[in-house]
């Protein structure tokens, strides 16, 4: 189907108007999570007067580096029980855009995306990289759930800096600092997916000065085209430049970055029938080789190891309030707990109840074990009752 909107299973989506300079409006729920696209953007967000930040060290404190420490000894059914152990389930990837106080389809307050932080790390979510999930290595505490944080666009409202070049404490990089400072196991990890020619409403120098603030920190930039052109309306090659040239502008940009996940404009997959050119292609001397392809919507991510799991057509939850966003992906995963990846605190290893076993794709392990447990225990007191039924004779018949 030629548009920019995809029905997978469960959800079902309607397409809402476009707003050319910015926003569009957004889906109506049908079935189950409905899906919200993303606001068109112009070449070029409107530009602070931002002082050029002093050479900081990151806050350490606040982003710890350290890995999380492995069990000496695998855990023992038990305690795989106990701690709820799936990691066939789902995997919220939350998309976010403005994170102010103004109303908008694309924005966030910022009551509610500290509400939506303190909701999370309560409710056992940890936050992890893109990479992370696409390379099946996710290293979390047992019995605590993957979170990702995604940022389109690199609007201003997501990273600004005060007048003395510390980081403002109400952009959401601030927010986010402040909360792992607060819960040293919540870090600073994210995705900012950035249109590098006004990345964060900021001159050309400091927005590279902020990306590379953003690696230094550990998170990740990933590419969202030159110009947020929707691709439903293009031709392949002018697709294929919008790509390569995202890619080129932020890696120059930003030395060190690697741009190898795209996250689509608007969500809009191309006209064309040659689906090839999202993953891979070349604009003169530029060639990009996407291992991702990311949706503006969708609902909860599915496990790396999931049969449903397409890298073409990973889907996020929009950061709203209305049916489909993140109360509503919350609410299901709590509502459905054998929907919710639930992490056995080995990343080598994938462990999953028996009975679910069919919800593993092997062939998508990447190299990590693949364990089984049996999480259903019969009460003592009704096997006891089986046993003496058994047990029994029977009586003989007449």
């Amino acid at each position: 189907m030629h548009s920019c909107w995809w029905i997978e299973e469960d959800y079902d989506d309607r397409r809402g108007k476009e707003d050319l300079m910015k926003t569009r409006m957004i889906g109506a729920m049908l079935l189950g999570f409905s899906l919200i696209g993303t606001g068109t953007l112009g070449n070029a967000q409107k530009r602070q007067t931002e002082p050029a930040p002093p050479t900081i060290k990151p806050d350490r404190a606040a982003t710890p580096l350290e890995p999380t420490p492995l069990a000496l000894t695998p855990p023992t059914d038990a305690e795989l029980r106990a701690a709820h152990v799936n990691e066939s389930g789902m995997i919220p990837m939350l998309e976010y855009h403005e994170i102010n106080s103004r109303k908008g389809p694309m924005s966030r307050s910022i009551a509610r995306f500290r509400a939506d932080l303190e909701r999370l790390y309560k409710e056992g979510y940890r936050p992890i990289t893109t990479a992370a999930y696409l390379d099946n290595a996710i290293d979390i505490p047992i019995g605590k759930s993957p979170v990702i944080f995604t940022f389109d666009d690199a609007r201003t409202t997501q990273f600004r800096y005060r007048k003395d070049g510390s980081i403002e404490p109400n952009c959401a990089l601030g927010i986010l600092q402040a909360f792992a400072k607060k819960h040293p196991d919540f870090p600073v990890k994210a995705m900012f997916y950035v249109l590098p020619e006004s990345a964060f409403g900021s001159s050309h120098k400091v927005a590279a000065q902020k990306m590379k603030a953003l690696l230094d920190m550990g998170c990740e930039l990933g590419n969202h085209t030159l110009n947020h052109h929707y691709f439903y309306h293009m031709a392949d090659a002018q697709i294929v430049r919008e790509i390569a040239m995202g890619k080129a502008v932020t890696e120059k940009m930003a030395p060190g970055a690697y741009l190898d996940v795209l996250a689509l404009p608007g969500g809009c997959l191309p006209r064309s029938k040659n689906g090839k050119i999202l993953m891979a292609g070349k604009y003169g001397g530029t060639s990009y080789k996407n291992r991702a392809v990311i949706m503006a919507w969708g609902g909860p991510s599915p496990s790396p190891v999931s049969p449903k799991f397409n890298p073409q057509r990973i889907p996020r939850v929009v950061g709203v309030d209305t049916p489909g966003g993140i109360p509503t992906a919350l609410n299901y995963l709590k509502r459905n707990p054998d929907k919710r990846y639930v992490s056995d605190g080995d990343p080598d290893t994938i462990t999953v109840p028996k009975r679910l076993a069919k919800l593993v794709d092997k062939t998508k392990l990447q190299d990590a074990a693949l364990r089984y447990y049996v999480d259903t225990v019969e009460p003592k007191a009704k096997l006891r009752t089986e046993e003496s039924k058994a047990q029994k004779p029977r009586a003989k018949s007449k």
